[in-house]
């Protein structure tokens, strides 16, 4: 139990509920629950005292993984293999992992993640030796970079790309080595591009100035889209009138789900059902498109109450006003 175990009193020692060792450095070489520490290594514990990390004082077998020692290791709480540095080149669960580069398993003893020594055909998709993969709790694929063109999801994709998917099997994201217009908008190389679980993409910074559902966006700015595809979030190219307001040139706008407009900045003075919003001031709308927020051009009466110019005001869903604030420093 780590309540027997001699930490070195000149060094930190940590205690859980007063008494059991929660963590110190190990006064003496050290046997810590069938693992050989060397004096001057960290040993940590669970709050149940099983150990949690060390630093094995030579190279050990932990389930049958040679880990490396002189390196941090850790465990999960009934015991299994965590996190440690392979000591060798091993196959581990049929796959061929470097020697010296860390790995990684879940609580079930499935391997999690590890380095590949050799390209590796993994659920059909060959991923690059000497790069990172990562695997689900059921062994599928959920990150690796691609050793060769592949088409995943019907988008192809070039050598060198790194990939994430969902719980689902669909693409997640990916990390582009080349510019590529993907469901119809250009996507920057050297970003990741993001897909929503339905397969419709998500996120991209865009490689030219675009106009996607009649909004010219900003190239080399981050584009967002709801799950049905409607725009929810650009940086506009100019000003420009959208749904029937001016907005400035770029800032960002924002979009509700059915397409109207959510909020942006105004780039002119603009009237709503009269409510004069003042420019270069942020005013919101909600998706039955009616005025939802704005700060005034000028003092306006409004369902009885003055509303001074420069105040802030929201409204409700049906128009009626539901607040103003005015700050005399504005």
């Amino acid at each position: 139990m780590s309540d027997r175990i001699p930490c070195d009193t000149r060094s930190r020692v940590n205690f859980i509920n007063g008494n059991e060792i929660a963590r110190c450095e190990l006064l003496q070489d050290t046997a810590v629950q069938g693992i050989f520490c060397s004096a001057g290594t960290k040993v940590g514990f669970y709050k149940n005292g099983c150990l949690w990390c060390c630093e094995p004082g030579e190279d050990i077998s932990l389930d049958g993984v040679l880990i490396m020692g002189g390196t941090r290791v850790e465990l999960h709480e009934q015991g299994r293999l965590w996190r440690g540095r392979l000591a060798r080149e091993a196959i581990v669960q049929d796959i061929l992992c470097c020697g010296g580069s860390d790995i990684e398993f879940w609580m079930s003893g499935r391997l999690r993640r590890c380095v590949l020594a050799r390209d590796t055909l993994i659920q059909g998709i060959v991923c690059r030796a000497r790069t990172e993969v990562e695997m689900r709790k059921d062994g599928a694929l959920v990150y690796g970079e691609l050793s060769e063109p592949a088409l995943i999801r019907d988008i192809p994709f070039e050598a060198g790309t790194r990939i994430l998917l969902h719980d689902n099997g669909r693409l997640a994201g990916c990390y582009m080595v080349q510019d590529k217009t993907i469901r119809d908008i250009p996507c920057r190389a050297g970003n990741w591009v993001w897909f929503h679980d339905n397969g419709s993409l998500s996120a991209c910074v865009l490689a030219g100035n675009s106009a996607i559902h009649n909004v010219s966006c900003r190239m080399d700015t981050m584009v967002n889209l709801h799950d049905n595809g409607s725009l929810l979030r650009c940086y506009l190219s100019g000003d420009q009138v959208i749904q029937g307001v001016s907005a400035r040139s770029a800032t960002f706008v924002l979009f509700h789900k059915n397409g109207r407009l959510s909020a942006c900045e105004l780039a002119t003075d603009t009237e709503f059902a009269g409510i004069p919003g003042k420019s270069r001031a942020w005013v919101g709308f909600h998706d039955n498109g009616r005025l939802k927020r704005c700060y005034l051009a000028k003092d306006t009466l409004f369902q009885g109450a003055l509303l001074k110019a420069g105040s802030w005001a929201s409204f409700f869903p049906d128009g009626m006003l539901e607040s103003y604030k005015y700050d005399l420093c504005s």
